[in-house]
């Protein structure tokens, strides 16, 4: 059962604090914390702060972010905000002799080793947020749970728990920018199995030294191995789209650990406007994918964090003469909170998740029902003020719950 998340709120003891750089001070985004022995934790926001439920004042923290060293934390039952420094891991380039085919070689082996894992399943629970800025005004918010069949390379299936989804009324803005499918990035394959089928080329498939070119920047020590991080870049003339950004793998196992990617390219265009003579350009398209170790074993995905940005223009006349134009910038995180490997079956049934993948994001949202008590003071990763500001603006239009009765 889960010690956190889709919940009432309960009688539970909640602690709350910040991750920081303990040589800077700086916030660290999207740190791990879990509760020790157990597969049920938080991740911090993007400001490096957090909350976690705990039901005992004995529990022990686990706190950890690639590139820094992993701590534990005890509680003593006082719970007052924490300030966690973590240490960032000693360099060791040193350590590593670099041959002519070293980075290539050690990628197909990260690969290969996806491929042969990805008939392992596991259950997980997972949230998912989504903020949508117009020019300087936020105009969509998306908050879901959801219950998800997850492979080590990607999320298989899922199904919507609860969710809320709103946008600006129509009249508030001269046009209302919202996405039917964004989660759609979320289900991105960490390895592509189907390459030939896509409009890019993805950094991780079979054949990717005939694309890309990858390169050691350094290695620091991990818990049991040296983890390496490598970055990559496209070849010239490549025929389609591709990427470029930073892997993080560990060097004797070649367990895939992050997978961070970008892409600039006038070529690569994802959205499709609805309305008639819109125009998108300039799109620019980043993911963060991260995996973890379920009871020390095999990893399964834990968070992907998706920045897209694009300007958007609206024309009108005989001669196409641009009405409007905002850049369009939308930020989203899914993160597995929980995850279960026994039992599966119960779950890993016919008809237990939804199977159809032509109904949008908030279609689905919609058949859950809204229910704002759920929503109070109830999620996995704590919202930035910012995000507070946001949702309170939201709840004043009234939008939570009934934007399903505006135009589609």
């Amino acid at each position: 059962m889960s010690l956190i998340g889709l919940s009432y709120p309960t009688s539970g003891q909640t602690i709350s604090g910040q991750i920081i750089n303990q040589e800077t001070g700086s916030p660290l985004p999207y740190a791990s914390i879990l509760l020790k022995n157990t597969n049920a934790g938080t991740a911090s926001n993007s400001d490096g702060d957090f909350s976690l439920e705990t039901a005992s004042k004995a529990d022990t923290l686990v706190v950890s972010y690639l590139g820094f060293e992993t701590k534990e934390v005890p509680l003593t039952g006082n719970y007052i905000p924490l300030t966690i420094s973590l240490k960032p891991s000693v360099v060791g380039e040193s350590e590593i002799n670099v041959t002519d085919d070293f980075e290539i070689e050690l990628v197909e082996k990260a690969i290969q080793k996806v491929n042969d894992s990805d008939e392992g399943r596991a259950f997980g629970r997972a949230f998912y947020r989504q903020l949508t800025k117009s020019g300087a005004v936020y105009t969509e918010f998306v908050e879901t749970f959801y219950d998800a069949e997850i492979s080590p390379n990607h999320i298989e299936r899922w199904k919507v728990d609860e969710g809320r989804y709103a946008v600006i009324p129509y009249d508030s803005l001269r046009y209302t920018m919202y996405h039917r499918n964004l989660s759609i990035f979320s289900r991105i394959e960490l390895v592509d199995q189907q390459p030939y089928r896509n409009s890019i080329i993805w950094p991780l498939r079979d054949d990717t030294r005939q694309y890309y070119n990858f390169y050691l920047e350094r290695s620091y020590p991990g818990t049991s191995e040296n983890i390496l991080e490598i970055s990559f870049e496209k070849k010239d003339n490549l025929p389609k789209p591709g990427f470029e950004g930073t892997l993080i793998m560990t060097d004797s196992t070649h367990q895939l650990l992050e997978l961070s990617v970008y892409i600039n390219d006038p070529n690569f265009n994802p959205i499709s406007p609805l309305a008639k003579k819109a125009e998108v350009k300039n799109t620019t398209l980043e993911i963060v994918f991260t995996r973890t170790s379920v009871n020390n074993g095999q990893p399964f995905p834990n968070r992907i964090s998706v920045n897209l940005a694009y300007d958007y223009l609206k024309k009108k006349g005989l001669f196409g003469k641009t009405d409007f134009e905002k850049r369009i910038e939308t930020q989203s995180i899914l993160y597995f909170y929980d995850y279960e490997l026994d039992g599966l079956s119960q779950y890993l049934t016919d008809g237990y998740f939804d199977e159809n993948s032509d109904i949008s994001d908030y279609r689905r949202i919609e058949k859950t029902g809204y229910n704002p008590q759920f929503w109070v003071d109830n999620a996995v990763i704590k919202r930035t003020p910012v995000q507070q500001e946001v949702i309170n603006s939201f709840e004043e239009y009234g939008s939570f719950g009934k934007m399903f009765n505006q135009k589609k």
